[in-house]
């Protein structure tokens, strides 16, 4: 589904169209319900995000328990060392910026 995404329906690799029908061939799934599941556990943009509980067990018992799920949040920091850009077409310039990105206090 992420292929459809990228490339389009109509012009998906031939690997991929082959595996598309591998897949839905060996789960019995129309296109349907392959996009309905792909819309429901990654891409639905604006929805409630899904999460994934994982549980250790041990004789019965549940020893460890991981909870796992998509970014809740990011932080993105972006710094510009000129916010004015000129031209001058007659002397055929242009100034520049450069602009550094921050993600989570990492560059």
């Amino acid at each position: 589904m992420n292929h459809i995404a990228q490339y389009g329906l109509n012009n998906i690799p031939l690997d991929i169209k082959v595996k598309l029908a591998e897949a839905m061939t060996v789960y019995r799934m129309t296109f349907e319900t392959a996009y309905a599941l792909y819309g429901k556990y990654v891409g639905n943009w604006g929805g409630k995000a899904t999460t994934f509980k994982f549980e250790a067990a041990k004789d019965g018992k549940v020893v460890q328990t991981v909870v796992k799920s998509a970014v809740g949040s990011l932080a993105l920091d972006v710094n510009a060392d000129h916010t004015v850009l000129r031209r001058s077409i007659a002397a055929r310039w242009y100034s520049m910026s450069d602009s550094r990105r921050r993600r989570d206090g990492r560059e």
